[in-house]
């Protein structure tokens, strides 16, 4: 029994002997770290351990080396967002950009004549619905408008002007083709050369070009001018009055028949036009009403109670 005993301590220690072996082999490298007990073996596991030091503190400093400070890294975000901003700004504007108009018409913006720098792509930053809006909100340069495009708030130059090399400004310049002459600017439009060297008269946003009865390039407005409302040539009725006025007729006429007369001005309200259609603007005090004509559809109500004490006294 004790011959038994003594046989399973032996192999127990050799199970250990060798385990003990199997890991040194499987990690040789820590062996170089680790004291032996000799002052040589001590000395390079020193050595070891510094060298392994210095190359963590390297790989840091690396690292800082790269890393940014928070100025740095908040001067880098400003940085980044006003890049974004320029190249959206500079989006919209092209986004924005209208067509060159031609001889046709189309009532397109000359694009010549829309400024592009700085200025005008801060304003680009305003949203609108109509050109008071940018009016109202931005400071354009001299010899120039505020208008609203595409939604946009833009700078046009006037008539007869042109944008600075810098795109912020606008300075006086009459075409001259190749021909010599020196083209005409309409009101309300612009003139430019086309590949041939000739005169190309333009109308600005909203406006379309037409030839007057004198043979003359005008640009008119179709949406607002009262003489020209829809089409060219249509004007705006005055406010209907009664198809008579009997202060003006014989008594004995107003006691046998009415007679008629076409529809005249009641003196009341002025003619407008407001997207292509004649209307009538009331002044205060006054309604709008229907009337029973064709030709004046409406009039001026003032509340006295019929449209003859409108007309002449």
């Amino acid at each position: 029994m004790l011959a038994f005993k003594s046989f399973v301590a032996v192999a127990s220690a050799a199970l250990v002997f060798f385990a003990q072996a199997s890991n040194a082999a499987a990690v040789p490298d820590l062996a170089v770290a680790k004291r032996d007990g000799t002052l040589a073996g001590n000395k390079a596991a020193a050595v070891a351990r510094r060298n392994a030091v210095k190359d963590a503190l390297a790989r840091r400093r690396e690292k800082r080396a790269v890393r940014m400070t928070f100025a740095q890294q908040l001067a880098a975000a400003k940085a980044a967002a006003a890049a974004k901003a320029e190249a959206a700004a500079q989006a919209a504007a092209a986004q924005a950009a209208p067509v060159a108009s031609s001889a046709s018409g189309s009532g397109a913006v000359d694009q010549t004549r829309v400024l592009t720098g700085p200025v005008a792509l801060a304003a680009q930053g305003r949203r609108c619905g109509a050109d008071i809006t940018c009016r109202a909100t931005t400071t354009p340069p001299a010899n120039a408008a505020a208008i609203c495009l595409v939604g946009r708030c833009a700078f046009q130059c006037n008539d007869g002007f042109a944008p600075t090399a810098d795109g912020n400004g606008c300075f006086a310049v009459t075409p001259i083709c190749n021909n010599g002459a020196v083209c005409p600017q309409p009101a309300n439009g612009y003139s430019s050369c086309d590949v041939g060297g000739q005169c190309v008269p333009g109308c600005d946003a909203g406006y379309t070009g037409v030839t007057n009865s004198g043979g003359a390039f005008v640009c008119l407005n179709f949406n607002t001018d009262a003489s020209n409302c829809g089409a060219v040539g249509v004007v705006c009725p005055a406010s209907c009055m009664s198809l008579f006025y009997p202060r003006l007729l014989p008594s004995l006429w107003l006691t046998s028949w009415l007679p008629s007369s076409l529809p005249q001005d009641n003196g009341i309200g002025t003619t407008s036009c407001q997207y292509g259609t004649c209307t009538i603007n009331c002044p205060f005090g006054s309604i709008r009403r229907r009337a029973a004509s064709t030709s004046n559809p409406f009039y001026c109500y003032n509340g006295e109670g019929s449209l003859v004490q409108n007309g002449p006294q």
